[in-house]
């Protein structure tokens, strides 16, 4: 019977940046959109409806809703 000798892991080693960005970040863009968010506000800020494709955002950035409603009041 052969033994295998046992392989030693390091205690820690650098991530990839660009992985750990796929695990803990959604991005996407098309159609003249752009977004990403952090995972983690998947199911709190942000929902995904899978039968109507649709994202829904609660409590939008400052800037971004002050763009907004610059834009629906008139102010272009």
């Amino acid at each position: 019977m052969r033994l295998k000798k046992a392989t030693k892991l390091e205690e820690s080693f650098p991530a990839d940046r660009s992985t750990l960005r796929q695990l803990t970040k959604f991005a996407g863009s098309g159609g003249g959109l752009t977004i990403n968010f952090d995972a983690m506000l998947l199911g709190e800020r942000i929902f995904w409806d899978p039968a109507t494709d649709t994202l829904t955002i609660k409590g939008t950035p400052p800037n971004l809703r002050d763009q907004l409603q610059r834009r629906t009041s008139g102010g272009n």
